[in-house]
């Protein structure tokens, strides 16, 4: 390796140099100090600003890559930032190489291979760019890697509108008039809110559906195949069932096998809340870590796992959870009530066991030890490893890819071209090691697939014993082959035919505990806090992360360009933060939220309609999902659309069902299920409107008839009448319909007598003034048009509802049965509870209730 002397000396930049002796010595040495400063420097610079944007060039310019093998004079290697600053050097020095043949190439030109890197003026392109300059001694670029003209004429919303937008989406409340005051003060003042709404059962909400937004375990709640095998593997799950089987189909979903277990036997009840527990286990992992605000890299090195009262029996954990009263056995809400455990509950396979099989599948009957399972936080749940299963030809490449991408941030199947040689594509000389086609990906990934070597197809630790290697490479005289035609020794725990187990050009030699290993490696990475900010984006921001534009004759190139430039900035500026916080979620979170990608809300400047394209996914006005629409109602009204009671088992294990987090209209609102509809829908759709139509139909009325009704509802909600008692099979007594969580009144200037008319038209107006700024979080006056059109519908309302005779029955409250109002109280004999239902659905139906 030439040192950077060396190359100073012998540079065609620098003709003079190679002739020292008619240099001065003072001269010399303080050219070579300066030198020394700029490769020190330069070698900083690659490692905090350039070594992330060189990654794409992995995937031919690695060694023994593509480019390699084609004689390429720029070689990397994986994670060695020091080497790679020092390759980019050496090639920069080649007599025939200058900046402009590099810049070239990294954008697609020059006869590149690779075709485009990095898009001419992208933040990529430029930190190139700038590493050059300092090579060169010439470091004039600047350090801005995006143009600040970016964030000209934007306008952020005020701290007020800021905590109140997060305020519903964190926690499903609304800021109090004097939060409202104290954050109007300062950025500090607004930061310290922030933090205080991350809490609750609906922060809890918001992070285990972010959350499985990217991961998609929620899959098996939602009739995903689950096929873990308990019994085979607990003999505490086996015994927990009493040798049981249950007969459910794969296209049943958990939910609906919760509802039915009320009719069936013990055994199908705990094998739904078991499999329950286990399904959610990454989420509450990842919830357990941001609520206790501990270090997030934990989610990835935490050496335990998360489990309720059924999962912790199994796991070997029983005084995990105080006793229970055999009444409560059975409620729903034990089921979602997490705890730290270690699992030291699955049978040893390697010493003395028996086993029962019977058609339906086989059960550990007895045995004589357990193994203690290592952890890995996420990376060693069952559901996890299920989620993403390996093959006997796969052999944990699926697990390698998405654990790549989730938490460093590497998309694989975007990091080189596929080939389309014949050649390549027929190869059988074990193409995954030796052809150059196939190892410009399988040299990064299959590492990392050998650090989960233990773990067999759906997440079994070592379930052969001694080690989860497909049979058919062990004993291929099994299937039909030679004995002689595997590489297999005993006591091999992962294929010799493969790389060995590591990650970023690091091995391991650890057995027992590789994925413990590769967690602690992915997040010393610095790769990891990016990747985390690029995890929790579409939760806060409601979009996914922009993808750099690969076409330079697109219309909207340059738009799409700079939008994805000033996105990357403000990426690593949170991903800064995000280590210098100590990586606490909860810091995160509050810096995404206070940033003007997400505060900003109008534009001033006159080239807006030029700027449509870059701006699309900046700012205020992002469609929310059903679950945010919840949390909406929830803020405003305490209560949902067909909200149940949190005591009752039905469509969800937890017992909150609603209609749009599990109904058919989750679904239909552009919600995801994690099994056949894995993406959200961004923008409005037609059937959209019509479900958002339907839930203001349906739950306006109910919510006016509610509120003028307050004071009756909060005793009910804390003793329901005898009317209201549903019984299930054992005898668990709940309402039926739940009433609305205390809020402040919606109609608190007009009561159910107050009609239209020019001596109530003030204290109308005033009210619909106050309405629309609960609901919308906009604030109007009483002679805006908007309140004219409101009082006229109101108006209308009161006088089809008198004419057409609707006073005694204003709206439909229950789903079999009214809840607990009486008929005097349900009573509208003024038709004015129909009338401000009216007023209610169309604010429900306003742009700015469903968006926000």
């Amino acid at each position: 390796m030439k040192t950077m002397v060396e190359r100073v000396l012998k540079s065609s930049h620098l003709p003079g140099l190679a002739r020292t002796r008619q240099v001065p010595i003072m001269a010399l040495c303080a050219l070579l100090w300066t030198m020394t400063v700029s490769a020190q420097d330069g070698e900083a610079f690659f490692a905090s600003d350039v070594s992330p944007h060189v990654e794409p060039c992995f995937a031919c310019h690695l060694n023994g890559g593509v480019a390699d093998n084609s004689g390429a004079r720029l070689v990397f290697r994986d994670g060695a930032d020091s080497f790679n600053y020092n390759a980019m050097a050496d090639f920069y020095a080649h007599s025939d190489v200058d900046q402009g043949l590099i810049l070239a190439k990294i954008s697609g030109g020059a006869g590149h291979g690779g075709a485009q890197i990095h898009a001419s003026g992208s933040s990529g392109y430029k930190a190139i760019e700038k590493l050059l300059d300092i090579i060169s001694g010439n470091n004039n670029s600047g350090g801005d890697s995006v143009d600040q003209d970016f964030w000209r004429g934007l306008v952020l919303e005020s701290r007020e509108r800021t905590l109140r937008r997060a305020a519903i989406m964190l926690a499903g409340k609304l800021p109090t008039a004097g939060q409202l005051k104290n954050v109007a003060k300062s950025e500090v003042n607004l930061r310290a809110a922030l933090l205080r709404f991350m809490k609750g059962a609906q922060f809890h909400d918001f992070l285990i559906t972010g959350a499985n937004d990217r991961i998609h375990t929620d899959g098996f709640n939602n009739g995903m195949n689950f096929e873990f095998g308990f019994e085979g593997v607990y003999q505490e799950a086996n015994l927990a069932r009493n040798l049981e089987r249950c007969e459910w189909g794969p296209d049943v979903s958990r939910q609906q096998q919760i509802q039915q277990a009320r009719s069936l036997s013990e055994c199908n009840y705990r094998e739904a809340v078991y499999d329950y527990g286990v399904i959610r286990e990454p989420l509450e992992l990842i919830a357990h870590v941001v609520e206790r605000n501990l270090p997030y890299k934990q989610i990835l090195t935490g050496n335990y796992t998360m489990a309720n009262r059924y999962t912790a029996n199994i796991y070997g954990a029983k005084k995990l959870f105080s006793p229970v009263n055999p009444e409560e056995e059975y409620d729903p809400s034990a089921a979602v009530k997490y705890k730290k455990v270690r699992d030291k509950g699955q049978a040893d396979f390697s010493g003395d066991f028996e086993s029962q099989c019977d058609e339906s599948g086989c059960w550990v009957k007895k045995v004589d030890g357990t193994i203690s399972r290592p952890h890995a936080g996420v990376l060693t749940t069952h559901a996890w490893l299920a989620r993403y299963p390996t093959t006997d030809t796969n052999r944990n490449r699926a697990r390698a890819r998405w654990t790549l991408y989730h938490f460093l941030g590497i998309d694989i199947e975007r990091s080189a071209p596929r080939t389309q040689d014949p050649d390549a594509l027929t190869d059988t000389n074990n193409p995954t090691m030796n052809n150059a086609a196939c190892t410009v990906c399988h040299e990064r990934m299959d590492p990392v697939a050998g650090a989960y070597q233990n773990f067999s197809e759906f997440g079994k630790y070592r379930d052969s014993g001694s080690d989860s290697l497909a049979d058919a490479y062990k004993f291929p005289e099994w299937f039909g082959g030679d004995p002689d035609d595997t590489p297999y020794q005993q006591g091999d725990v992962w294929y010799r035919d493969m790389r060995q187990p590591g990650i970023n050009g690091k091995t391991t030699d650890k057995k027992h505990g590789s994925a413990a290993w590769l967690g602690q490696q992915i997040v010393n990475d610095p790769r990891f806090a990016k990747a985390t900010v690029a995890f929790w984006w579409p939760a806060i921001m409601g979009a996914n992360p922009l993808i750099a534009p690969g076409s330079t004759t697109d219309v909207d190139y340059q738009q799409q360009l700079n939008a994805y430039n000033a996105q990357q900035e403000l990426m690593d500026e949170l991903a800064q933060k995000f280590r210098s916080n100590n990586f606490k979620a909860k810091q995160l979170f509050a810096d995404m939220i206070m940033s003007p990608w997400f505060r900003a809300e109008g534009f001033d400047s006159e080239d807006l309609n030029e700027r449509m394209v870059e701006l699309a996914s900046v700012g205020s006005g992002r469609l929310l999902s059903p679950e945010e629409l919840d949390r909406k109602a929830f803020a405003i009204f305490g209560t949902r659309w067909n909200e149940r009671s949190s005591q009752m088992v039905s469509g969800s294990i937890s017992g909150d069902w609603t209609q749009l987090r599990y109904g058919d209209e989750r679904i239909a609102y552009g919600g995801i299920d994690s099994f056949g509809v894995t993406e959200r829908a961004r923008e409005l759709t037609a059937l959209m409107s019509n479900v958002a139509d339907r839930q203001a139909v349906e739950f306006a009325c109910r919510v006016a008839v509610w509120d003028f009704n307050r004071n009756v509802l909060k005793a009910i909600r804390n003793d329901c009448s005898t009317d209201d008692w549903w019984e299930f099979d054992w005898n668990r007594k709940v309402c039926q319909l739940q009433p609305p969580e205390p809020r402040p009144a919606l109609f608190n200037r007009v009561s159910k007598t107050t009609t239209p008319s020019e001596a109530n038209r003030a204290k109308i107006e005033t009210q619909i003034v106050l309405l629309y700024d609960k609901m919308l979080g906009r604030e109007i006056s009483r002679n805006a048009l908007e309140v004219k059109q409101l009082y006229d519908l109101l108006e209308s309302r009161y006088q089809e509802s008198k004419d057409q005779g609707w006073v005694d029955n204003p709206c439909w409250l229950g789903s079999e049965k009214y809840d607990s109002l009486s008929w005097e109280q349900r009573n509208d004999p003024q038709g004015m509870v129909a009338a401000w239902s009216g007023v209610v659905r169309a604010l429900m139906n306003h742009y700015w209730y469903l968006h926000d």
